[in-house]
């Protein structure tokens, strides 16, 4: 038996806390890190904390230790072991680390399969886990890691592929509700309940648009039909 220990580290051009504010949203519905689609997404059975348990693909594992904004340490679930860990360190002003830290004991076929496959794959999708970081705190696309032959042809044997679907030509209650073509006169529109001005805003905001259902809203399609 050997043990194994990988890093992957790369400093971002943001502050400590901000890159930690995106590390918190890890496994939520709107985690901006995690390379899904592409690979099955990291997955927790409730939000993260530890003694959250759940994982990504065929890889289980559970939150053993949580710094909020600073580092998440996940424990590979029995008969595995060891740990893979997210940190972030601050460099200076504007700056940060942001590492990722893979360490277990294998033997035998385990440490044949990390040479042979499992490393290369898990490199890319921390490093693109790390693109997907960049481009969060710079606002711009960034290169993105370019995976090798070896990893496609993993990923199409192992992973299901994202499917394609075809766009809906648009909500039946959209094309109903608005007129085309639609002018910037309120006036001339027709069947649409009119709404009040919110105070201050200078304009009509739909958070006071008068409920549908009621005879207020009734009164207000009927105005607005007639002029």
């Amino acid at each position: 038996m050997s043990t194994v220990r990988n890093v992957h580290a790369r400093a971002l051009p943001a502050p400590a806390d901000r890159v930690g504010a995106l590390l918190d949203r890890i496994s939520a519905a709107d985690d901006p890190l995690f390379p899904s689609p592409a690979w099955a997404p990291l997955l927790l059975d409730r939000p993260l904390a530890v003694g959250s348990a759940g994982g990504h693909g065929p890889v289980r594992h559970s939150v053993a230790e949580y710094e909020p904004g600073r580092r998440i340490r996940f424990a590979f679930d029995p008969p595995g072991n060891g740990f893979h860990e997210l940190s972030v360190e601050p460099l200076g002003p504007g700056r940060c680390l942001l590492r990722h830290v893979l360490e277990q004991d294998m033997r035998g076929t385990e440490r044949l399969a990390w040479r042979c496959a499992v490393r290369a794959v898990h490199g890319t999708v921390v490093e693109e886990l790390f693109d997907n970081a960049e481009s969060a705190v710079t606002g711009t696309p960034v290169r993105r890691t370019r995976r090798s032959r070896c990893v496609r042809l993993l990923q199409r044997l192992a992973w299901d592929r994202p499917a394609a679907i075809d766009v809906p030509e648009g909500p039946p209650c959209c094309t109903r509700r608005c007129p085309s073509p639609i002018t910037r006169t309120p006036s001339s529109w027709s069947g649409v309940p009119a709404c009040r001005p919110t105070p201050g805003a200078g304009r009509s905001s739909p958070a006071t648009c008068p409920s549908p259902s009621t005879p207020e809203a009734r009164a207000c399609t009927a105005r607005t039909a007639r002029t």
